[in-house]
């Protein structure tokens, strides 16, 4: 499914899903299709719903989470750069004090850098280049960027990689595998599948909102908001993938 945020189409806005849902219902949404949703008990009327169209119709504007864009970047070129930019990320955190908020922040990091790192650089034949079970040396055109910020509400964390084979088949083969019904009520993570596909679901709980945009073969750009513990709402949270 392959999308331009450069023109808008019936279609395009047919994708988009408002409401108040579930996170396992949202799943099922994007499992369907569904490339834009909102959650909210606003509906449509959620702000975040209007730029969600304005950028369907090719307007560049920024969700007001989006506070970390400007913020200087950190280049991480091998697979042990991971560690350090975490740490550096949660030491200048002030959410990172209490230790809620630091388990999630540091879960969400380190599936965001591990994804761009292993699994956003493909071989010929769509193979990850590199195998999560080594260092990884990425080539200087390879590098991943990292910038954060926050505020007293959440932080903004932005993970760019320069591979653009993220998709939103990748989301749903992860929402697929890892949300499973037992007993007809609970959802649970098949944990033997893991990888990209996991990691992409752990981003998914413990976000609040994910913008994600995609330039194919060029570079992949993920933007999450993950709320102080204190404020966060489990039936807020918005889903939008723009691939081009």
């Amino acid at each position: 499914m392959k999308r331009s945020a450069k023109k808008s189409s019936t279609q395009d806005q047919s994708l988009l899903k408002t409401g108040l849902f579930s996170k396992e219902e949202a799943s099922i949404f994007i499992r369907t299709g569904c490339a834009h949703l909102h959650s909210s008990i606003l509906g449509s009327q959620d702000p975040t719903v209007a730029v969600s169209l304005n950028q369907l119709e090719g307007s560049p504007t920024s969700y007001s989470w989006e506070i970390a864009q400007t913020a200087t970047p950190h280049r991480l070129t091998t697979s042990t750069d991971r560690n350090g930019v975490i740490e550096n990320i949660l030491s200048a955190s002030s959410l990172a004090k209490r230790s809620q908020n630091r388990s999630r922040l540091h879960q969400v990091a380190e599936e965001l850098l591990t994804n761009a790192i292993y699994h956003s650089y493909k071989n010929s034949d769509g193979s990850d280049k590199y195998d999560r079970r080594e260092d990884a040396q990425l080539q200087s055109e390879e590098c991943v960027l990292v910038r954060f910020a926050e505020n007293l509400n959440g932080m903004n964390l932005i993970v760019e990689d320069q591979g653009g084979s993220l998709t939103l088949n990748d989301f749903q083969r992860a929402f697929e595998r890892c949300y499973q019904r037992k007993n007809g009520r609970e959802i649970g993570i098949e944990t033997k599948h893991s990888g990209a596909g996991l990691g992409l679901f752990m981003v998914f709980e413990l976000s609040a909102h994910i913008h994600v945009k995609v330039e194919k073969k060029k570079k992949t750009c993920f933007s999450v908001w993950i709320p102080d513990s204190q404020q966060f709402d489990p039936d807020t949270f918005s889903f939008n993938i723009f691939e081009e």
